[in-house]
């Protein structure tokens, strides 16, 4: 994914702070059985992906422990 350009997904999402992509198949998802979760994500201008956010936002964490992780690339 080329964030230099514009037009990326990266770029638009960076420029809607209230963007919250939608998860497919997100009823197939059943994280009741987990106490644990670990939430892995790239960072985007400084943030994690809004897809993210629109997994956090879905679910009840109350009485789970998240463990987030991030991969930052450097450029070139």
């Amino acid at each position: 994914m080329d964030w230099t350009n514009e037009q990326s997904r990266t770029s638009l999402e960076s420029k809607d702070k209230f963007s919250r992509p939608q998860i497919l198949n997100i009823d197939a998802l059943n994280i009741a059985e987990f106490d644990v979760i670990f939430i892995g994500f790239p960072i985007w201008w400084y943030s994690a992906p809004h897809i993210i956010f629109s997994f956090l936002e879905s679910f009840d964490f109350s009485k789970k422990t998240i463990i987030p992780f991030a991969q930052v690339a450097g450029v070139n």
